[in-house]
């Protein structure tokens, strides 16, 4: 009983000191003319009544306020939303980048088929370009050209390196047939790009590529024109 009585006297006698604490510290926070001044005085996120009320402010969206139930009371007229957050900003996310699109350009391409005939054993199709498409690409600063012919059965053949100069082979192709030819020139690796011309001298540049897509029929005769391209940029 009197351990009961001791502890009862003494939260009554501290309940003042405690008070006039929380007082003194409420007398001391600043007063803020606006949420300008809030965040000038380094409170860029604003301030918030409780760390709960933080919390649930960057659950939603914003940035993380920092805590001072003293700044908060006293500038309170601040928090016109009632969230127990005064000055509160947005946390910034950035935006996904937008997919790149495919733009249909106005190139043609002059298309020569050459056939040879019983080379190792079957009869083969080399398309080659009059338009330089890839030999072209180096002085453009893209070193590699890939491509690969697409029939209508979705049957892919890569790039030949034999005989005619050729962009792509095939078994020799049917006339009215349709065809996709993928032209794919960039650079697989960044590298340092020097000219007189560029007022710093040198400058890096990123690995980047293109690709162009002409769908055509064959029609077996010399120098077809595919009229335009499909080009992706990466």
């Amino acid at each position: 009983m009197k351990t009961r009585i001791l502890l009862l006297a003494l939260l009554t006698a501290l309940l003042p000191v405690i008070g006039i604490a929380g007082s003194a510290e409420a007398a001391t926070a600043p007063r803020y003319k606006n949420c300008r001044t809030v965040h000038k005085a380094g409170y860029w996120h604003g301030v918030a009544k409780s760390k709960k009320a933080a919390r649930k402010q960057y659950a939603a969206g914003w940035e993380k306020a920092k805590v001072s139930r003293a700044i908060y009371a006293v500038n309170k007229r601040l928090d016109r939303d009632g969230d127990n957050v005064i000055c509160e900003e947005r946390r910034f996310v950035t935006p996904p980048l937008p997919p790149l699109l495919p733009i249909v350009v106005n190139v043609s391409l002059r298309l020569d088929a050459i056939t040879y005939s019983d080379w190792q054993g079957m009869d083969v199709t080399y398309l080659r370009t009059s338009g330089g498409v890839c030999p072209s690409a180096s002085g453009d600063g893209f070193p590699f050209c890939d491509s690969a012919l697409t029939d209508s059965a979705g049957t892919v053949t890569p790039t030949s390196s034999n005989p005619g100069n050729g962009l792509a082979s095939a078994p020799a192709l049917a006339p009215g047939a349709s065809y996709k030819l993928t032209v794919t020139e960039g650079t697989k690796a960044g590298y340092w790009s020097c000219s007189i011309y560029n007022p710093d001298g040198c400058s890096w540049r990123n690995p980047s590529s293109r690709t162009w897509t002409w769908t055509f029929t064959y029609q077996n005769i010399d120098n077809q024109v595919v009229p335009s391209a499909t080009v992706v940029y990466n």
